[in-house]
């Protein structure tokens, strides 16, 4: 008997993100920028629906909206998860350059900051930080 190889088809983790992000159309761009990173993409416009989200999918990244109401609440109640898990990466979305909100955000547990009127390069290059995509594109191609 011949000792099996193993398949080339192993699977692999595909890396969830969810976006909690009020503006629909932003939502749209960000999901289809995020697709075409190789990631299951889930969008939610308020927070409360998005906590219920959260913990059916455990991301392995989250988007969020900061000045959403209930931003702030949202940050922490998904930082106390990460304790235990260590994931998701929390990319911080905002309108605005306001160093109190990036400071925040970093004590708070926040890997990555952007501006919602960010370019694509921004995005693909802040999730590749966060959550290191760097791997799973290697093994993509």
């Amino acid at each position: 008997m011949s000792k099996m190889e193993p398949d080339d088809d192993t699977v692999r983790h595909v890396p969830r993100a969810l976006i909690i992000q009020d503006e629909v159309a932003l939502n749209k761009m960000l999901k289809t920028m995020l697709e075409q990173m190789h990631m299951l993409t889930f969008c939610e416009t308020q927070t409360a629906t998005a906590l219920k989200h959260y913990s059916q999918i455990h991301p392995d990244l989250v988007m969020l909206d900061i000045g959403m109401p209930g931003g702030w609440k949202t940050l922490d109640t998904i930082k106390e998860t990460k304790v235990l898990f260590r994931r998701p990466a929390i990319i911080i979305l905002c309108d605005s350059r306001d160093p109190a909100t990036r400071l925040m955000g970093k004590l708070r547990g926040v890997e990555e900051y952007l501006l919602k009127s960010c370019t694509r390069e921004a995005v693909q290059v802040a999730v590749r930080r966060a959550i290191n995509l760097d791997d799973l594109d290697d093994e993509s191609r």
